[in-house]
């Protein structure tokens, strides 16, 4: 009964998608270009189908007719761009303060772990009692967001801050004590463990509770009407995707 639902669903999408093909056609609009950046293991230019996010978007917009373009840019080059009106999208974004009440943004698109990092030897590191962190370097990836929780120790002086640009320099900075922990997403950072420390003689660990769930989301760009027929559209598709059991045949590949 689920599937016959499903298949109607994505009836009423194709003809409703339809209605603007024709249109589409006749101004070039069927083509959905989106900016984004290298983030192994999600995206990257080197992976199936650019990684599994491209992939899901791709599939999405697809129920609709449309085509999707993505373009490998410099992270920060990003946002500005979609500010000034400049290509359809950006993929993706889970810091809300950069768009909410600027830019339109899909549902989620995947969701994601951030956890703290640490030496293995510090068995008992708890980033919950903000005590324990006194005194403590934090290393933090260049550009983000800072939690709320560690911008208050921050501001205080009662935690420092290091922030850093390359995340696998980062990640030598922990192993070698030049930071005491590292905030970061947790799929990403096992990613970038295997990859420099392929024999896990890295001697490090994190901590299981998540700081914080990050929900990841294309954002668009400032052109209204385009925007919303096209957040439309692709939040139509994860849809179908989340009913049909493809969404999570697409992430699972990589553990989120």
């Amino acid at each position: 009964m689920q599937r016959i639902y499903v298949l109607i669903f994505a009836f009423l999408i194709g003809v409703i998608a339809l209605s603007h093909e024709a249109i589409a056609k006749s101004t070039g609009e069927n083509n959905v270009q989106i900016l984004t950046g290298e983030w192994p293991p999600y995206i990257s230019q080197n992976f199936k189908g650019q990684g599994i996010i491209p992939r899901i978007i791709r599939k999405a917009f697809a129920y609709s007719g449309l085509e999707v373009e993505f373009r490998f840019v410099p992270w920060k080059t990003i946002h500005p761009n979609l500010m000034k009106g400049v290509f359809d999208g950006g993929a993706v974004w889970g810091d809300y303060q950069s768009w909410l009440g600027k830019l339109l943004a899909s549902d989620p698109i995947i969701s994601s772990d951030y956890v703290i990092f640490h030496l293995d030897a510090r068995k008992y590191f708890n980033w919950r009692d903000s005590k324990s962190l006194h005194g403590m370097v934090m290393g933090y990836e260049k550009g983000g967001q800072l939690a709320p929780y560690f911008q208050k120790l921050v501001d205080e002086k009662l935690l420092k801050i290091r922030y850093i640009a390359n995340p696998a320099h980062a990640f030598e900075m922990l192993r070698t004590g030049k930071i005491n922990f590292l905030p970061y997403n947790k799929i990403s950072g096992e990613a970038i463990l295997k990859e420099k420390y392929p024999k896990n003689d890295h001697m490090l660990t994190f901590h299981k509770e998540p700081f914080r769930i990050s929900l990841y989301r294309l954002i668009f760009s400032n052109k209204p009407a385009r925007a919303r027929f096209l957040m439309e559209r692709l939040n139509q598709g994860l849809q179908i995707m989340r009913q049909n059991g493809e969404w999570d045949k697409i992430r699972k590949e990589i553990g989120t």
